[in-house]
C-alpha cells in the first residue's frame, strides 16, 4: 500500500469515528452509531494492524453504543479485552486503562452488579485524580460513582460525588452543556430522594431547557429529564402532572432502543405506579407485568429491578382486590431484595411496607404491625428521622395500631407525622393527610377541640390542593363534620357532611364507604337538631348503601335499618272541612 493511501486509510477510520459518535450521543441512532465505530476499527486495524494501542479506544467506542443498545454481556467482554491490553502496555496507559475501568463500572452497574462497579470506579478514580490534564475524566467517574451510591440507597456518599461532577463540569463546560445538564439532572434526582421536592424540581427543569437546546425533542437524553421529572411529580403529589412527562418519555424510549430495551421498562414502570395512583388500574397492571418480562429477559429471575415492577404489579393487583396475588408479588419483591441489597436498604424498607399494607387488607393488624416496625427502623436509619418516608412509615404503624383498637398508641405516630410533613412539605396533600389522621384519632380519644383544629387544617389544605370536588377533600370532611359534631356546632357539621356528599358525588362516588359514612353522620346530626324526617331518610338511604356493599346480612345495614325504624315521625293532626 503507497504512503498516501495508508494516510487516507488512516483519516477514514477517524472520520468513522468522529461520525459514530455525532451519531451516538446527537442523534442517538445506535444502529448507526454502531455501524460507524465497528467501520472505524475495521479500518484501523487494517491500517494499523491489531496491536496499535489506538484500537483499544475503538474497542471502547464500540462497546458504549453496545451498552446502549443493552448488549451488556458483549460490552463487557470487549471492556475486559481492552483492560488486559492496557495491562500489557503498563504506567504508559494508566490513565487510559482508568478511564476504560470507569467505562466497565458503568456496564457492570447496568448489569446489577453493584459491589463490582464500586470497585470498578473507585480504582479509576484514584488513578483519575493523578491525572492533572484531565478533569473531566474525573468528573465522569465521580458522575458514575454518585450513581451507583444513589442505586445502593447511600444518598450521604452520592451527594459529593454529584457535587464534584457538577462543580468540575461547570467551570470547564459552562452551565449551558449537555454534559453539565447531565450532572444537573442527577443533583435533581438526589434531591429527589431526600425530600427536597422543589429544589429536585427547579434543577431537572433547568436541565431539561438546557438538553432541549442541544438535542431534538425525541433525543434520549430528553426523554430520560422527562422521566425523572414526571416521577418528581408522583412524589411531589400531582400524578397528573408526571404522566404526560412519563408517557412521552416511554415512547420516546421505544423508538429508540425497542419495547424490551431494560431502559424502556423502567421507564414504563415508572408509568405503571402513575397509573396505578390515577385509578387507571388495568393499564397499570398490563404495564408492570410488561416490565417485570423485560426484566426477566435480560437479567434472569432474581434482579433488583424484577422487585421494583413487582411492586407496581402488586399494587395493582390490591386495587383489583386480589389479596392472594399482591401478596406474592410482594414477597417475591421482598425475597429479592434482602438477598441482592446491602442490609438496611430502604427500597427493602418498601417491600415491607407494602407487604403490612396487604397484611392490614387482609385483618392481619398484628402481623402489619411488624412489618411497619422493621421498615421504621431501616429507614430512620437510612433515611434519617426528618424524611418523608420515614414519615409515612409513622403513619403506617399508627394505622395497624388504629386496626388493633390502640389509638393511644396510634397517636403519637400520627403526630410525629404530621410534624415531618409540615417540616419537609409545608402546604401538601401529604401533610393534610397526615393532619386528618391525627384529628380522627384526636377524635376517638375525646380531645375534641385539638381534634376539630387539626381537622380543619387539614380541610383547608386539601380543599387548596384539589379543589372541592375530589374524593380526598370529600374524606377530610366527614371527618371534619363528625368534630363539629362532638363539638356541639350543629349547624357547621351539616354544612360539612352536606358537602362531603356532594363531593363523593361529583366523582360518582355515591355508593364509596366515605359517602356511607357521611350519610351516617349526616343522620345522627339530624337526629340532635330535631328533624326526625331528614334522619329517618338518611339513615334508610345508608342501609340500602350497605345492602348493595357488602350484602343485606351486613350488620352496618341491619344497624342502620334499625335506626331508621326507631325514630318516631311526628303524627300529623286530622284535616277539618272549610
Amino acid at each position: 500500500m503507497s504512503e498516501s493511501a495508508r494516510r487516507e486509510d488512516a483519516s477514514a477510520w477517524r472520520l468513522a469515528a468522529a461520525e459514530g459518535r455525532r451519531l451516538f450521543n446527537e442523534q442517538a441512532d445506535l444502529a448507526e452509531a454502531r455501524r460507524a465505530f465497528e467501520t472505524s476499527l475495521a479500518l484501523l486495524c487494517d491500517a494499523h494492524g491489531e496491536d496499535d494501542p489506538r484500537r483499544l479506544s475503538a474497542l471502547r467506542d464500540v462497546a458504549s453504543v453496545r451498552h446502549a443498545q443493552g448488549d451488556t454481556a458483549d460490552a463487557l467482554a470487549l471492556l475486559r479485552e481492552a483492560l488486559v491490553a492496557y495491562d500489557r502496555l503498563g504506567p504508559a496507559a494508566q490513565f487510559e486503562r482508568a478511564a476504560c475501568l470507569n467505562e466497565l463500572g458503568s456496564v457492570q452497574q447496568s448489569s446489577g452488579d453493584l459491589r463490582a462497579a464500586r470497585a470498578s470506579y473507585e480504582e479509576a478514580l484514584e488513578v483519575l485524580r493523578q491525572d492533572v490534564g484531565n478533569p473531566l475524566g474525573v468528573a465522569s467517574c465521580a458522575n458514575n460513582l454518585g450513581r451507583m451510591f444513589h442505586d445502593l440507597g447511600d444518598l450521604d456518599n452520592c451527594g459529593p460525588q454529584y457535587q464534584e461532577a457538577l462543580r468540575l463540569r461547570t467551570a470547564i463546560l459552562g452551565e449551558d452543556h449537555p454534559i453539565t445538564a447531565d450532572s444537573v439532572n442527577n443533583v435533581g434526582t438526589l434531591l429527589d430522594s431526600i425530600g427536597e421536592l422543589d429544589e429536585a424540581q427547579s434543577f431537572l427543569e433547568r436541565s431539561l431547557i438546557t438538553f432541549s437546546h442541544f438535542r431534538s425533542k425525541d433525543h434520549p437524553d430528553v426523554a430520560q429529564i422527562r422521566n425523572n421529572l414526571g416521577r418528581l411529580l408522583y412524589s411531589a403529589g400531582r400524578a397528573g402532572d408526571g404522566e404526560p412527562h412519563l408517557a412521552a418519555a416511554l415512547k420516546i424510549f421505544e423508538n429508540h432502543l425497542g419495547a424490551d430495551h431494560v431502559v424502556t421498562a423502567q421507564v414504563r414502570n415508572n408509568h405503571a405506579l402513575v397509573l396505578e395512583s390515577l385509578g387507571r388500574t388495568d393499564e397499570a397492571l398490563e404495564a408492570g407485568m410488561a416490565a417485570v418480562r423485560a426484566f426477566e429477559k435480560r437479567y434472569g429471575a432474581d434482579h433488583p429491578n424484577i422487585a421494583t415492577a413487582l411492586t407496581n404489579v402488586a399494587n395493582a393487583w390490591m386495587k383489583r382486590g386480589d389479596l392472594s396475588a399482591a401478596e406474592a408479588a410482594h414477597r417475591r419483591a421482598l425475597g429479592i431484595r434482602r438477598r441482592r441489597l446491602r442490609p438496611g436498604h430502604p427500597v427493602t424498607a418498601h417491600s415491607l411496607t407494602n407487604l403490612g399494607l396487604v397484611r392490614l387488607r387482609a385483618d392481619d393488624a398484628a402481623g402489619a404491625l411488624a412489618l411497619h416496625e422493621e421498615a421504621l427502623a431501616m429507614l430512620t436509619a437510612a433515611r434519617g428521622e426528618g424524611h418523608p418516608e420515614t414519615g409515612q412509615a409513622h403513619v403506617n404503624i399508627g394505622s395497624a395500631h388504629c386496626s388493633l383498637g390502640n389509638p393511644s398508641a396510634a397517636e403519637p405516630h400520627f403526630a410525629r407525622a404530621a410534624d415531618i410533613f409540615e417540616t419537609v412539605y409545608g402546604a401538601h396533600p401529604a401533610t393534610a393527610q397526615a393532619r386528618d389522621n391525627l384529628g380522627a384519632i384526636l377524635l376517638a380519644l375525646g380531645r375534641d377541640e385539638e381534634a376539630l383544629r387539626e381537622l380543619e387544617i387539614a380541610a383547608a389544605l386539601t380543599r387548596d390542593a384539589f379543589g372541592e370536588a375530589h374524593p380526598a377533600y370529600a374524606a377530610n370532611l366527614v371527618n371534619l363534620g363528625a368534630a363539629l359534631h362532638d363539638n356541639g356546632r350543629l349547624e357547621d357539621a351539616e354544612r360539612a357532611l352536606t358537602d362531603a356528599r356532594r363531593a363523593f358525588r361529583a366523582v360518582n362516588l355515591a355508593q364509596d364507604v366515605g359517602y356511607v359514612s357521611a350519610t351516617v353522620n349526616l343522620a345522627e346530626v339530624f337526629l340532635d337538631l330535631r328533624r326526625p324526617e331528614q334522619a329517618r331518610a338518611c339513615f334508610e338511604e345508608a342501609g340500602a348503601l350497605w345492602c348493595a356493599i357488602a350484602g343485606p346480612e351486613d350488620s352496618r345495614a341491619r344497624s342502620c335499618e334499625d335506626a331508621a325504624r326507631s325514630i318516631p315521625l311526628p303524627v300529623q293532626e286530622a284535616g277539618h272541612d272549610a
